[in-house]
């Protein structure tokens, strides 16, 4: 290995680097420049600033080498560096110390100064004597938008590719991501690959869709545009440049418009859905922030997409950024974005750091006026990501950042440093974080209050159809009261040793996860779940969901055994079946078809899933979370077009201690944290008050456990 060569200088370097968080000049570009023989760099945009900040290892590869720096860049410059390029009056080389700079090109300490001190003089005079060869590539549409910086030293080659462009703000503040390939670490093909690429785009092999012109012919003819225009590059352009390097025409591709409506199906400002015209209002008169809370089924996403339109024709330039917790929902936002004429990007494939790579970019469409709308649609862990929270920052005034399902993100992760951006709507059918009053306070303090509302009773009957509530006793057996008992009493005994504070130390919640574990997974559900499915014709079962407690798979696996016993066609929905679209499209639609009879899962459906044919769910999850109670009501109420159900049914399997410790006060207690939820479930049930409906249950167990007087 030579000693002093470009393998010797980046051999030890790390090859992912993120700016500004890395000292990428300091530790890959000034030393690749200091040893390479050679460099090229395709960028979508040049700024002549970034020769002072590679000046040490500028100043040396231009001294030792004699070689040029070989530049293919697209025709967006600002005016001061096209002024310096052609030796313009205000950067006018008779006015300068010539003969200074010319002594400088044979040493390095004088033209690292030079290059730091008087940037633009030096790039005009480099540019004047060959030393910077700068060709401008027309596309045939879109733009020219590589990012490869190339060095070489014999047979040696490194290429740092990613998302920087040739320019100051690229390397030195702009948060990017830069990959580094080498031809000794296995990347040979790759990097033998980027160098001919560079030379067929020199050489014009590309004329298919590009052409690229030296930079005075770019100047003469006015291909230019400068860096703060708008102005877009247009297919005459393209034309015209090939007709400049003696190329015939070819007939110009149509410019692209860009394309975001409200589907002329949608009746949003009056009629039966005039409410989501009242929550965009709401948000618009709130100075476009604020919450939307709003129930499952009544529209959060429509209303969303259509404050974004507004928001869009009246600023002219906009990332519409979705973030949402579940994969399913990212392909749902996907789906909806698209019947307003969006074209997101698609997250749900590749790697986060790709995806801010990708966000990136559209955010310098809209900044150079390629396009007026972008979308995309983040899962909430990458928009938690700092690297995506800065660049977002960067382009605050362009960025509407949706939030679905925001109470998912009143955790420190977000709250600690959420980015600071112009406009930003939260959605939610339950925004309070049980439990979590400083996490709510904070979601809304970021986000702004709510300034809608319309919930369950307003919507069932119009988005939402009617449901009967059913409720089904379980009793625990023995030993599972047994254990309840022990466990609420060590509970106490922490309660007390913490004298009442609400800050939990983990055994204690610990303590309370078990006990909640014996309710949810109570023995006696499954053989009830079996009773109530045997009293039906199987063979007619459809549409039908049951929910199993997402504390561990156990309850999952004995439902799934009954039901392969009985002969019932079934799937189950998971983590693990979320992760694989391709194999959850299929489940669904298996489903609406009816060729599965039966969903089993677990908590991965109380969030981004649309299955709007669910008319049967059966609850063997005793959640007291609210606002699960909350998301697995609207789950199962959805109108549903293909089937048009009627109505719902949600059964409900409540747990109730065993016969003989009706007085114990532990049993009390439970009782009354299982009648909570069944109260909650029964108020706007079409049964309720019906001779064998759920209200007449409720008041029996209150009045034969006399639970509203436990505390």
């Amino acid at each position: 290995m030579n000693e002093h060569g470009l393998r010797s200088a980046l051999y030890a370097v790390k090859r992912t680097w993120w700016v500004p968080r890395d000292p990428v000049v300091d530790a890959v570009l000034i030393p690749a420049l200091t040893h390479a023989t050679g460099f090229e760099c395709m960028a979508g945009y040049f700024g002549g600033g970034v020769l002072r900040d590679l000046a040490p290892g500028l100043a040396s590869y231009i001294v030792r080498t004699g070689a040029p720096i070989r530049l293919l860049v697209s025709p967006v410059l600002s005016e001061e560096d096209q002024a310096a390029l052609r030796g313009g009056s205000s950067h006018d080389l008779e006015g300068l110390a010539v003969s200074a700079i010319e002594a400088a090109l044979t040493d390095e300490v004088a033209l690292t100064s030079a290059l730091a001190q008087h940037t633009r003089q030096c790039l005009a005079y480099l540019a004047k004597v060959g030393r910077l060869e700068l060709r401008v590539v027309l596309m045939k549409t879109g733009i020219f938008h590589p990012k490869q910086w190339t060095f070489m030293d014999g047979e040696d080659i490194a290429v740092l590719s990613g998302s920087a462009n040739f320019s100051h703000r690229a390397v030195a503040s702009n948060v990017e991501k830069l990959h580094l390939q080498s031809t000794w670490s296995g990347d040979g093909e790759d990097c033998l690959e980027a160098v001919e690429v560079f030379r067929q785009y020199w050489e014009n092999k590309f004329l298919d869709h590009a052409v690229s012109v030296s930079f005075d012919r770019a100047v003469a003819e006015n291909l230019l545009q400068p860096y703060d225009s708008g102005i877009v590059p247009s297919p005459e352009d393209y034309e015209k440049a090939r007709t400049l390097e003696g190329y015939p025409t070819v007939v110009a591709a149509e410019k692209s418009v860009d394309s975001f409506f409200i589907p002329t199906s949608l009746r949003w400002e009056d009629g039966p859905y005039a409410h989501q015209g009242e929550a965009v209002h709401r948000w618009e008169n709130a100075g476009r922030r604020g919450v939307l809370c709003m129930a499952t089924g009544a529209g959060k996403t429509i209303s969303a997409l259509i404050a974004a339109q507004r928001l869009w024709k009246e600023k002219g330039s906009l990332l519409v950024l979705a973030a949402v917790p579940t994969l399913p929902l990212v392909a749902q936002w996907t789906e909806e974005m698209r019947e307003f004429g969006l074209k997101p990007y698609n997250t749900l494939r590749g790697a986060g750091d790709d995806h801010i790579t990708h966000i990136a970019e559209q955010l310098e469409y809209l900044e150079f006026g390629v396009s007026s709308v972008e979308a995309t649609v983040v899962t909430h862990d990458l928009l938690k990501r700092p690297q995506l929270q800065a660049l977002l920052e960067q382009h605050q005034s362009r960025v509407l950042l949706i939030a679905d399902e925001m109470h998912n993100l009143g955790t420190q992760a977000f709250i600690s440093n959420p980015p600071e951006l112009e406009y930003k709507l939260g959605l939610s059918a339950t925004p309070e974080r049980q439990y979590d009053g400083a996490g709510t306070s904070a979601l809304l303090e970021y986000f702004g209050e709510v300034v809608f509302e319309f919930g369950l009773r307003e919507a069932i009957g119009l988005c939402l159809v009617p449901y009967q509530y059913e409720l089904h006793p379980v009793r625990l057996s023995d030993e599972e009261n047994l254990e309840y008992v022990e466990l609420s009493a060590k509970i106490r005994q922490a309660y007390a040793r913490s004298g009442g504070a609400d800050d939990l130390d983990a055994a204690t919640q610990r303590l309370l996860e078990k006990r909640r574990l014996i309710l949810e997974s109570a023995s006696g559900k499954v053989s009830e779940l079996e009773r109530l499915l045997s009293q039906q014709s199987l063979k007619d079962l459809r549409y039908t969901l049951i929910y199993c407690t997402d504390k561990n798979g156990a309850q999952l696996r004995e439902v799934n055994a009954m039901l392969r016993r009985l002969g019932i066609r079934f799937h189950q929905v998971t983590s693990e079946e979320t992760q694989k679209p391709a194999t959850l499209e299929r489940t669904v639609a298996a489903f609406r078809s009816g060729s599965i009879q039966c969903l089993t899962a677990m908590r991965v459906l109380d969030e981004g899933f649309n299955i709007p044919e669910i008319a049967t769910a059966y609850v063997l999850a005793s959640t007291t979370v609210r606002r699960q109670w909350v998301q697995r009501r609207g789950r199962v109420l959805r109108l549903s077009r293909s089937t048009t159900k009627p109505f719902a049914t949600i059964h409900d399997l409540i747990v109730l201690p065993p016969d003989d410790v009706i007085g114990d006060p532990d049993a009390r207690r439970l009782v009354k944290a299982e009648l909570e939820r069944a109260d909650e479930f029964a108020k706007l049930a079409a049964n309720r008050d019906r001779a064998d409906g759920p209200a007449g249950l409720i008041q029996d167990l209150e009045s034969e456990y006399v639970v509203w007087g436990v505390r």
